[in-house]
């Protein structure tokens, strides 16, 4: 079962597929899924992109990446999405979304090797920043931030952020709570 098109939008609906790929990665090791994935994560994110303006979305979320081989690396993990994210702008560009970089859930400091990039807002501001484009953003997760405990009006504030959506846990309840553009 190939699960690097998890997100080409003729796979999205296809509920018997998706359940095939669903039990492959609850059946195989982090390493054995990094390793599918990988080969193929650059198209599967530029066709999530594409996927994106093809259902009329004005944005797609980005998870960003990490590097955790050796404990976790802030410098090259900014680096490395600095990089990435220039190559997705071409795209984002071309089809007229913008790409929400999301921020990532905190583990205990008893696990320091499972820090994410994106952790804390303050990355993702500085990122953002360095990415001068109006088709960069942030996509601020509640859920990652509330189980890290993160102050989240500081971060809306210090964010800016002007629109909020949320879904339910099943995925099925969708609001706006503010206008504007995220």
């Amino acid at each position: 079962i190939d699960v690097t098109d998890i997100y080409d939008i003729d796979n999205i609906l296809d509920v018997k597929k998706k359940q095939l790929q669903e039990d492959m990665l609850d059946n195989s090791t982090l390493e054995q899924i990094a390793n599918k994935v990988d080969e193929n994560i650059e198209l599967t994110i530029k066709r999530a992109i594409k996927a994106s303006a093809e259902l009329g979305a004005q944005w797609a979320t980005y998870h960003p990446r990490s590097d955790i081989i050796n404990g976790f690396n802030r410098k090259k993990s900014f680096e490395a999405n600095k990089n990435i994210l220039t190559e997705y702008l071409e795209d984002a560009e071309k089809y007229g979304v913008g790409i929400a970089v999301e921020n990532m859930p905190l583990y205990p400091a008893s696990q320091p090797e499972w820090r994410f990039f994106g952790g804390g807002w303050e990355e993702l501001i500085e990122l953002c920043e360095v990415m001068n484009s109006d088709k960069i953003g942030i996509c601020w997760d509640f859920g990652h931030a509330h189980t890290a405990s993160l102050d989240q009006a500081a971060a809306i504030k210090d964010i800016g952020i002007k629109e909020i959506y949320y879904t339910s846990d099943d995925g099925f309840v969708y609001e706006k709570l503010s206008g504007g553009v995220m």
